[in-house]
């Protein structure tokens, strides 16, 4: 589809659900139905970018989910939300940290919870390996939040490559280490099914196995995905002789160029 159908799509849908969403505040029902439009909606605002009406549906879902409304799986795919929409809106540690005193003792020991909060403590560190390894095993619409802080924790992985090896910095590198490898999430508002125990993320987070190594195919998108990445931000690229296209190399570039 195009953009324009997209977005009228995105439009018609985001309507019928605020319309639910006002008749259910005016008649003052508070149920599971509606905790499943507010989930819904919310998922469906992630995945088209919507991040003002994505907070307003998890600020009425986290009073919901308060109250006992909805499912547990829910109540911790949302706490998740909460941690990630943080980091992705650039929260101050104060309020992250009163974000995280507020999730009751189970949310903080589920998986979904722990891999956000690891992935926020890694991107507070700097560390854009471990955070990319997070970043592709995300747990259901949780991509979707990462986008911007992945698009920070690259620029500065790539300023410290470019001052590390100067003059020049293979692509090959670090198209992987920083993610660009990784598939777009699945486009569905509806959440992953959960996990089977704690241990269903544990490598990931614990900083483990550094997953499943990728094939020839998903090596040549990293490549093309990060050379793309690198012009739209002002490197400037060359072909390493006698070496083969896809052994591209990048160095800082002239005047005007962000890796310098």
């Amino acid at each position: 589809k195009g953009e324009g159908e997209v977005e009228v799509q995105y439009i018609w849908v985001w309507e019928q659900l605020k319309s639910i969403r006002q008749d259910l505040t005016v008649q003052h029902v508070r149920s599971e139905l509606t905790v499943k439009v507010y989930e819904y909606h919310a998922r469906h605002c992630l995945q088209y970018g919507d991040f003002g009406e994505f907070n307003q549906c998890q600020s009425v879902l986290r009073v919901l989910h308060e109250e006992g409304l909805g499912t547990a799986e829910g109540k911790y795919e949302f706490a998740a939300y909460s941690i990630l929409y943080a980091l992705a809106t650039s929260q101050d540690i104060a309020t992250v940290s009163e974000l995280l005193q507020r999730l009751p003792v189970d949310a903080r020991a589920h998986p979904w919870v722990l891999h956000a909060m690891a992935t926020r403590e890694a991107s507070a560190q700097g560390n854009w390996v471990r955070f990319f390894r997070l970043h592709a095993q995300t747990p259901n619409c949780g991509r979707y939040l990462l986008d911007l802080p992945a698009e920070r924790l690259r620029m500065r992985a790539l300023r410290a490559a470019v001052k590390a090896w100067t003059p020049d910095v293979p692509v090959s590198s670090f198209a992987l280490a920083l993610g660009f490898d990784t598939p777009p999430p699945a486009f569905d508002a509806t959440p992953a099914p959960p996990p089977e125990g704690a241990a269903a993320l544990a490598s990931s987070i614990n900083g483990g196995a550094g997953g499943a190594v990728a094939d020839a195919a998903a090596v040549e998108v990293a490549l093309r995905e990060c050379a793309f990445f690198l012009k739209d931000h002002g490197a400037v690229l060359k072909l390493q002789a006698p070496a083969p296209p896809a052994h591209t190399e990048a160095r800082s570039g002239g005047e005007g160029g962000v890796l310098l």
